[in-house]
């Protein structure tokens, strides 16, 4: 193989592990409990996010009588 050949090889395995990459992340991310992408199945537990409650106001530094 010629140099220029490597090359072109090796940008292409780049080009194909960052598209992987990228569509496992959307997979990781995604709230969806069953998921069907490129012949694999997946039905997943998601965890709900319980809402933190709002922190107490913050007392008047100066009241006035």
């Amino acid at each position: 193989m010629k140099t220029e050949e490597y090359i072109a090889l090796g940008g292409l395995i780049t080009i194909i592990a960052s598209a992987l990459a990228l569509i496992i992340k959307q997979l990781e991310s995604s709230k969806c409990s069953e998921i069907n992408c490129l012949c694999v199945s997946c039905k997943r537990k998601i965890k709900e996010k319980v809402p933190e409650p709002d922190p107490a106001p913050a007392p008047d530094p100066d009241p006035q009588p």
